[in-house]
């Protein structure tokens, strides 16, 4: 389990993710926002499975939630913690998508989002 880990400093962290006896893991932060880095979001995108996500109490600039994870015995990605509230498809890794001003929880694609007032 990780909790609110610090942007660019989540080296060790990818390090214990790819040990052979984790299977489970749990995460505490906010995706693509203020805790942990692209790298962890890639290696948890490319080698695990979100189980279960509960949002937790946030100020009105962050979005931040509970998230547990399982390794990946499939290569399709059912479950993300970031999906397009409009059309409700999950980005590809590394795909532009928006945040609502106002409601940081509602994330939009780059399709869905050009009839929106966000950019």
């Amino acid at each position: 389990m990780v909790c609110y880990p610090p942007p660019h400093k989540c080296e060790w962290l990818l390090t214990v993710l790819r040990e052979p006896c984790v299977e489970t893991f749990v995460y505490i932060g906010e995706f693509a926002g203020d805790t942990g880095t692209a790298a962890l979001e890639a290696e948890l995108y490319c080698n695990f499975e979100l189980m279960a996500e509960a949002p937790l109490p946030n100020f009105i600039n962050t979005v931040y939630s509970l998230t547990i994870w399982r390794k990946r015995k499939l290569d399709k990605i059912e479950k993300w913690p970031l999906f397009c509230h409009t059309c409700k498809q999950i980005p590809s890794f590394g795909e532009k998508f928006y945040r609502d001003r106002i409601v940081r929880r509602l994330v939009f694609c780059g399709k869905c989002s050009k009839s929106k007032d966000m950019l």
